[in-house]
C-alpha cells in the first residue's frame, strides 16, 4: 500500500482520508452485542421530515426503540432543513445493514443531533457531515449518554467542539472516524466539558482549532465535576491547533473541587499533529503545577510538530511507560514535563523539565525514523517499527497490555515492544518432505513474514531436538507476504526417521513450525570379509565388517572347502545402526591341515550383499589319546588322556556330560602342556550319579577354541535290577504267558524266564521286551508253547544288567488236560483162527484205558479186548491184544479205543483175513472162541 506523506495543512489530507475511509467503509456487522429493541422504525426517504423520514421516525419512536434504514437508502444523504434532530429519549439509530453508509448533513447551516440529558442514544453506521453551530457541537451536542459506533463524523464546524460537544455527558466512540472538523476556539474534533469520553479503535484526522485540534478537555472553575478522557487503540493524525494541543489539549480548573482532569492514552498513535505548544498532547492543570494527570502507556508519538514541546507537554503529573516520543519537527523538544511519576521503558529523543533547573529524569535515546501511519491491519492505521528499532522486545512487561493497537497479541518476541505497535514474529506453518531418498530429501514449508522481512530455515535431526539447520532456498520472505519455502537436504542417514520443522525469524523473534517426520529409504548393507585368526587344527575365528545402513541386518559367514561354501553358515547377532560393525564367528569341527574358503553374507530390507572370498588353512591336529578312566566309583572317576602338544603351548580340558552335549562342565588341567612328547593329563570327577553312563572328551587347544577329541564313555558303579515274577495267564494244554515286572535300575537289563517241571527249571525263554532300561518298573512277558498237557510247571523271571542277575520268586501253573492219541496198527501172527492186534497210544499225561474192538464189519460187534493196565505218560506206547477162535479165511475189521479224563479216542479202522483151512479140514471146521 502507498504511504501518505506527513501532512501539514488540510488540503494535503486527501491520501490519508482515502485510506481511513477504506478501512471504515465496511461496517463491522456483529462486532458488538445486539441492543434489545422494543420496536423498529424504518426510514424510507432522504427527506428530513414527513412520511418515512428520519425526523418522523425520531418523533414517533418511544424510548428504547430502534430506527433503521430501508436498503434503498444506502449511500443517500439526508440534509436537515429545519434545525437539529433533538434526541430526548433512549434511542438507537442503526445504519449498519446498509451496503454503504447513509449520510446525514447539516447543510453547512445546522447542527445534526442534540442529545438531551437523561437520554441514552446509540448511533451506528452513520456518516455525519457538514454540520455547523454558532456555539458548540457542529454535528452533535451531547448532554446525555451517547455511543457512536462505526460512524464517520467529518467536515463539521462550530465555535467550540467542531464535531461533537460533550457537556457533562458520557461519550463512547468506537471504530469510528472523526475528521476535517473545525472549531474556532477549542476542540476541533470534540470539546469535552466536565464529561467522560472513551475513544476506542478510532481515528482523529485533520481536525483543527485554536486549542485542542483533535479533542479539548476542560473543567469549569469551582465545579466539583472533572473531565476524563480515555484513548485506547486509536490514531490521532494530522490534527492541528494554533496555540496548544494539536492532538489533545486538557485544561484543568483553577480550583479543582472535583479533582484534576485525567487523560489516559494506551496503545495509540499520535503522528503529524501540530501546535505551538504540545504538538500531540498538552495537559495543563489549573493554577498549580502537577494537578493534571496524564497516563500514557504503550503508545507511539512520531513527527508531531511544535515550536515548544512538539510531542507531549505535561504540566501536571505524568505517568509514562513503554512509549516512544521522538522524531518531532518544528524545533520543539519531544517531551516537556513538570512531574514524572512513572518512567518505565520509554524511548524519548529529547526532553526538558518545566521546573527551574530541573532534570527531566528520562534517559534519552536515538530513535530510528518511522514511517507515517498506514494500514498494518486492525481498525486503525499504525506506525510500524523498523527492523533495527531499539523498541523491539524492550518494554517493561508489567505495563504491557494483552494486545497492541491492531489487536496483535503481546508479546510476540522475547518481550513486548515499546510503543503502540507489536511487531509480529513470522508464522511458520506445517512442513512436508518430498523426493525422499536414502540420503536426501526436499523440505517444504509455508512462511508468512507479517511485519518484517523474514528469514526461513529448516531444522532437522534424528530427534525433536533437531541439531542441524539449513537455509531455505527462497529467502528472505518480503514483509506481508506468504511464501512456500524449500530446502534440499543431503548427507542423510539411510532408513532413519528424521524430525524436521520450518523456522521463520525476523528482528522481533522466531516462530517454529510444527514438528514433522519422514524416513529415508533403505539401502543394502555393506559387508567386507575380514581375516581368519586363532586358526587351530579344528577351528578358526572368522571376522568381517558390516554396516547395516540403519536397517536391522542379519549376518552370517558361510564356509567350505571350495567356493560352494557347502559346509554351512554360522550366524551372528543382527547388526544395526550406521557404523562399520566388526563381527566374528568361530567355526569348529574342521579338518586339520585343510584349506577353507569363507565369506560374509549380510541381508537387510533392501537386499543381500556378499563379501569377497577369503581362505585359511588349519594347522595339524595336536595328538591326544584318551586313556581308560581310573578309580571309577559310583560317584566319581579320574579321566585321563595322553596329549602331544606338537611343539605348541596347549591347554588341556576335559568336558563331560550324560550325552554328547557335554553340558555338565569343563574341567581344565591346571598346567598347560608343551613340547613334542606325550604327557598324561588327568582330572578327577566327583558328585556323579551312580549307574550312569557319562560321555567325555579331551579338548586340546592353544586358544579357548581347541581340537576336540573323540567321544568316550564310562559308567559309574551299577546296582542289580529288581524282578518280580507275576501270575501266568492264557494257560492252555500246550502253552501259557508268563508275566513279571522289572526295574532296570538305570542300566540296560536283559530279561528272560526260566521254567520247567521242577525248580531246576531247565528251560528258558527271552522276555518281551527282551531288555528294559530306566528306573521305573516295566511290565515284561513271555509266551510258552510246546508244553505238555496236564503238567505242572515251575517258572521265574530272571533280570540281568551290568551289576548282576536278579531271580524272581518261583511260581507254578498246570497245563490243561488233552484226550489221548490212538493209532491202530497192523495185525500180526495171523492164523486160521487167531491174530495179534497192535496199536500205539499216547496217554497225554493222563491215565488212559486201552481196548480193541473187532468184528467182521465196521460195527465191531464181535467183542472188545481190554488191556489190563492203563497207559500213562506222554510217550507213544505200543499196545497189543491177541484174538483167537476166529473163523478161517474170514476178513475182520478192528480199531484201538483209548480213554482218559479228557475223552475217548477211536483209532482208524483196519482189517486182516485169517488163513484158509486146508481142504482136508474144511469139513470138520468149527468156530473158535476168543482166548
Amino acid at each position: 500500500m502507498r504511504h501518505c506523506t506527513p501532512l501539514r495543512a488540510r488540503r494535503a489530507t486527501a491520501c490519508w482520508l482515502a485510506l481511513v475511509l477504506i478501512v471504515l467503509a465496511a461496517p463491522l456487522v456483529g462486532a458488538f452485542p445486539p441492543v434489545a429493541r422494543a420496536d423498529t422504525h424504518i426510514v424510507t426517504t432522504a427527506d428530513d421530515s414527513g412520511s418515512g423520514s428520519l425526523g418522523e421516525a425520531i418523533a414517533n419512536a418511544a424510548s428504547g426503540d430502534t430506527i433503521t434504514f430501508a436498503p434503498e437508502m444506502a449511500g443517500q444523504t439526508i440534509t436537515l432543513t429545519d434545525g437539529a434532530f433533538v434526541l430526548d429519549k433512549d434511542l438507537t439509530i442503526d445504519g449498519s445493514a446498509l451496503t454503504s453508509r447513509i449520510r446525514i448533513s447539516g447543510g453547512y447551516l445546522r447542527r445534526i443531533f442534540s442529545v438531551l440529558s437523561g437520554a441514552t442514544v446509540t448511533l451506528i453506521g452513520l456518516e455525519l457531515i457538514d454540520g455547523q453551530a454558532m456555539d458548540n457541537g457542529g454535528a452533535i451536542d451531547n448532554e446525555g449518554a451517547l455511543i457512536i459506533r462505526d460512524c464517520v463524523v467529518r467536515d463539521n464546524s462550530a465555535s467550540s467542539g467542531g464535531g461533537i460537544y460533550n457537556y457533562m455527558g458520557t461519550l463512547k466512540i468506537t471504530n469510528s472516524l472523526v475528521a476535517h472538523n473545525m472549531a474556532a476556539t477549542v476542540g476541533g474534533g470534540i470539546y469535552n466539558e466536565m464529561g467522560t469520553i472513551e475513544v476506542t479503535d478510532s481515528t482523529f484526522f485533520d481536525n483543527s482549532a485554536a486549542r485542542g485540534g483533535g479533542i479539548f478537555v476542560n473543567a469549569e472553575t469551582l465545579s466539583e465535576a472533572k473531565s476524563t478522557l480515555t484513548v485506547v487503540n486509536s490514531t490521532f493524525y494530522g490534527n492541528h491547533a494554533i496555540l496548544s494541543g494539536g492532538g489533545v489539549h486538557s485544561e484543568g480548573t483553577m480550583i479543582p473541587l472535583g479533582g484534576p482532569n485525567k487523560i489516559t492514552v494506551a496503545n495509540s498513535t499520535f503522528h503529524g499533529n501540530y501546535a505551538h505548544v504540545g504538538g500531540a498532547i498538552d495537559a495543563r492543570p489549573g493554577i498549580v503545577l502537577g494537578g493534571e494527570v496524564l497516563e500514557v502507556t504503550n503508545s507511539t508519538f512520531s513527527e508531531n510538530v511544535g515550536d515548544e514541546a512538539a510531542g507531549i507537554e505535561s504540566q501536571g503529573t505524568l505517568h509514562l511507560a513503554n512509549t516512544i516520543v521522538a522524531n518531532s519537527l518544528g524545533g520543539g523538544v519531544d517531551l516537556r514535563i513538570a512531574a514524572l511519576a512513572t518512567n518505565a521503558a520509554n524511548l524519548i529523543e529529547s526532553c526538558e523539565s518545566l521546573a527551574a533547573g530541573g532534570d527531566c529524569g528520562i534517559a534519552l535515546s536515538d530513535v530510528p525514523e518511522m514511517e507515517p501511519p498506514t494500514d498494518h491491519g486492525g481498525p486503525t492505521f499504525t506506525i510500524a517499527l523498523g527492523p533495527g528499532s531499539p523498541a523491539l522486545n524492550a518494554a517493561d512487561f508489567s505495563y504491557c497490555p494483552l494486545t497492541d493497537q491492531r489487536g496483535v497479541p503481546r508479546p510476540q518476541g522475547a518481550d513486548c515492544d515499546i510503543g503502540a505497535f507489536e511487531v509480529r514474529v513470522p508464522a511458520a506453518d506445517a512442513i512436508s518432505a518430498t523426493s525422499v531418498t536414502a540420503t536426501g530429501a526436499t523440505l517444504q514449508g509455508t512462511v508468512t513474514a507479517h511485519d518484517f522481512v523474514a528469514t526461513a530455515t529448516f531444522e532437522y535431526g534424528l530427534t525433536n531436538a533437531y541439531g542441524s539447520t539449513v537455509a531455505a532456498d527462497s529467502v528472505p520472505v518480503p514483509a506481508g507476504m506468504t511464501e512456500t519455502v524449500s530446502a534440499d537436504l543431503t548427507g542423510l542417514l539411510p532408513n532413519a526417521p528424521y524430525h524436521c520443522r520450518v523456522v521463520a525469524a525476523n528482528a522481533a523473534g522466531t516462530a517454529y513450525g510444527a514438528d514433522s517426520t519422514f524416513t529415508t529409504l533403505k539401502i543394502p548393507p555393506t559387508a567386507t570379509t575380514g581375516g581368519a585368526t586363532d586358526v587351530t587344527s579344528g577351528s578358526a575365528r572368522l571376522s568381517a565388517t558390516v554396516n547395516a545402513q540403519n536397517d536391522a541386518t542379519t549376518v552370517h559367514l558361510e564356509y567350505g572347502t571350495d567356493t560352494n561354501y557347502d559346509f554351512g553358515a554360522v550366524g551372528v547377532d543382527p547388526v544395526s545402526g550406521l557404523s562399520d560393525t566388526p563381527v566374528t564367528v568361530t567355526v569348529r569341527r574342521l579338518a586339520p591341515e585343510t584349506t577353507y574358503h569363507y565369506r560374509v553374507v549380510a541381508t537387510n530390507g533392501a537386499g543381500t550383499v556378499y563379501g569377497e572370498d577369503r581362505t585359511f588353512t588349519t594347522i595339524p591336529l595336536p595328538r591326544a589319546t584318551v586313556l581308560p578312566p581310573a578309580d571309577v566309583t559310583p560317584t566319581g572317576a579320574t579321566l585321563r588322556a595322553s596329549v602331544n602338544p606338537q611343539g605348541d603351548v596347549i591347554t588341556v580340558t576335559f568336558e563331560y556330560g550324560t550325552d554328547t552335549h557335554y553340558d555338565l562342565g569343563l574341567l581344565p588341567v591346571e598346567t598347560p602342556l608343551t613340547g613334542y612328547e606325550a604327557t598324561v593329563a588327568t582330572t578327577t570327577l566327583t558328585g556323579l550319579a551312580t549307574n550312569t553312563t557319562y560321555h567325555y572328551r579331551v579338548i586340546t587347544a592353544n586358544t579357548e577354541d581347541g581340537a576336540f577329541g573323540e567321544d568316550h564313555t564310562f559308567t559309574t558303579a551299577k546296582t542289580k535290577p529288581t524282578a518280580t515274577t507275576g501270575a501266568a495267564t492264557g494257560v492252555t494244554t500246550s502253552g501259557a504267558t508268563l508275566q513279571a515286572t522289572v526295574n532296570a535300575q538305570n542300566d540296560t537289563t536283559t530279561v528272560r524266564f526260566e521254567y520247567g517241571t521242577d525248580t531246576r527249571y531247565g528251560q528258558e525263554v527271552v522276555g518281551v521286551p527282551s531288555s528294559v532300561s530306566g528306573v521305573e518298573a516295566t511290565a515284561v512277558r513271555a509266551t510258552l508253547t510246546g508244553l505238555d498237557p496236564n503238567t505242572t510247571y515251575h517258572y521265574r523271571v530272571v533280570a540281568t544288567n551290568g551289576a548282576g542277575i536278579t531271580y524272581g520268586a518261583d511260581r507254578t501253573f498246570t497245563t490243561a488236560k488233552l484226550p489221548p492219541t490212538a493209532t491202530t496198527g497192523a495185525a500180526t501172527s495171523i492164523t486160521m483162527s487167531g491174530a495179534t492186534l497192535h496199536a500205539t497210544v499216547n496217554a497225554q499225561n493222563d491215565a488212559t484205558t486201552v481196548s480193541f474192538q473187532y468184528s467182521t464189519d465196521a460195527s465191531y460187534d464181535l467183542g472188545v479186548v481190554e488191556l489190563p493196565n492203563p497207559v500213562t505218560g506222554l510217550a507213544d506206547t505200543a499196545v497189543a491184544a491177541t484174538l483167537s477162535a476166529l473163523a478161517p479165511d474170514t476178513t475182520y475189521h478192528y480199531r484201538v479205543v483209548a480213554t482218559n479224563s479228557a475223552g475217548t479216542i477211536h483209532g482208524a479202522d483196519r482189517t486182516f483175513t485169517t488163513r484158509a483151512l486146508p481142504p482136508e479140514l474144511k469139513k470138520t471146521y468149527l468156530p473158535l472162541t476168543v482166548r
